[in-house]
């Protein structure tokens, strides 16, 4: 498990209960929440209802609503997908009525999901100890527009993991499979990255 603050990487065990880095006390939750907030994921009122009164959080809870967060965004992402394959197709049509000798170019789906993988990438890079040692493998989009696939990446101690699953949005939110616990990394999975 990963630290989201520090990057402080250990066992879930290490973490505790509640989740809390033993490295900077960051609570995992709250900076989850926090680092979505501020990469416009979730709305201002995620933010006060991350904390009650006594200052801490169910961990079910606040994951069920980033889970909840990550399917709407999953199902805008697959809209705006499917309304770009529809204008490209219209597109397509009226250029090949204009030039029937037009040789043939990449759809404009194609590249929206080069672009996505690319951001996906960038995302998963962001969160590893040695990012200019990562390779990707098995990328696709998944029923609900996001991006996933596996990647391989040196740990701090300079030795590679091993390829792990992860599922990455346009906006900045990635997930590598041990940054939460497996059955709740499998449920997400499951739900956003269904073929």
């Amino acid at each position: 498990m990963q630290c989201p603050v520090c990057d402080f990487e250990a066992s879930v065990s290490t973490f505790g209960d509640p989740l809390r880095c033993p490295d900077c006390g960051a609570y995992y939750e709250k900076a989850v929440l926090a680092k979505a907030k501020q990469q416009a994921i979730l709305p201002t009122a995620a933010q006060s209802s991350a904390g009650n009164a006594q200052g801490y959080k169910a961990p079910e809870r606040s994951r069920g609503r980033l889970y909840i967060w990550l399917l709407v965004l999953g199902a805008v992402v697959a809209s705006l997908c499917i309304v770009s394959v529809m204008d490209s197709s219209k597109r397509s049509a009226n250029t090949i009525a204009e030039s029937p000798a037009a040789t043939p170019k990449p759809s404009d789906k194609d590249v929206d999901d080069w672009t996505l993988f690319e951001l996906a990438r960038k995302n998963i890079k962001a969160r590893l100890k040695d990012p200019e040692s990562a390779t990707f493998r098995d990328q696709f989009i998944g029923e609900s527009g996001i991006p996933c696939g596996e990647v391989n990446a040196k740990n701090g101690f300079g030795g590679f993991t091993g390829y792990k699953r992860f599922l990455a949005s346009g906006n900045g939110l990635a997930v590598v499979e041990g940054d939460m616990p497996p059955p709740e990394f499998e449920k997400a999975w499951s739900e956003l990255c269904k073929r």
